[in-house]
């Protein structure tokens, strides 16, 4: 079950889950994104559903990253490399519990769509598993100046992972700073 958590806690960390927008006229100042960002803050909340072998699972959760020490860094040439460690206070189903994620790494290509960033390509590592994100990601950018990002997430996404299949919903803010 440790793997399970592991796994899904470096699927909502390192992936950019795909959610619809029309919009494709750039909005935001490419040059404000560029460049090494700390994650000062990630929280999340939601749900997923799947099958394990057989067994239906269905559980609510939510994430809350402590003791961050991770960047995100969004290259000019389109590439983006997440890389550091934190902890993560996991709720589901009235348990709660802390869990480590060190070393933890993502690299990708991005780009700009709209009021959104668009990931692609998303492979990681975390505690020396490796983990594919989807193949198109989105987060919205709520604000973004020289010093500080806010990245919106609302997703939903259905993937294959250790032997099961799942849908998960999620919300979640980044806070990042420079």
């Amino acid at each position: 079950m440790k793997t399970i958590k592991f796994s899904l806690i470096a699927f909502l960390f390192i992936s950019f889950v795909a959610c619809s927008t029309d919009d494709d006229s750039p909005n935001v100042d490419t040059s404000m994104i560029t460049g090494v960002w700390n994650i000062e803050e990630f929280n999340y909340t939601g749900e997923t559903s799947g099958n394990f072998e057989g067994m239906d699972i269905n559980a609510s959760f939510e994430g809350v990253a402590e003791n961050i020490d991770a960047t995100l860094s969004f290259n000019e040439d389109n590439t983006f490399i997440m890389a550091g460690s934190y902890d993560v206070r996991l709720s589901s189903e009235g348990i709660t519990e802390v869990v480590p994620v060190n070393n933890a790494s993502s690299s990708g290509t991005w780009k700009i769509e709209g009021d959104y960033i668009i990931t692609s390509g998303a492979v990681g590592q975390v505690q020396g598993q490796g983990v594919a994100g989807p193949q198109e990601g989105r987060m919205r950018i709520s604000e973004v100046t020289e010093t500080r990002m806010v990245l919106i997430i609302d997703q939903e996404s259905t993937t294959s992972q250790g032997g099961m299949d799942f849908t998960m919903k999620m919300d979640g803010i980044y806070v990042l700073t420079k």
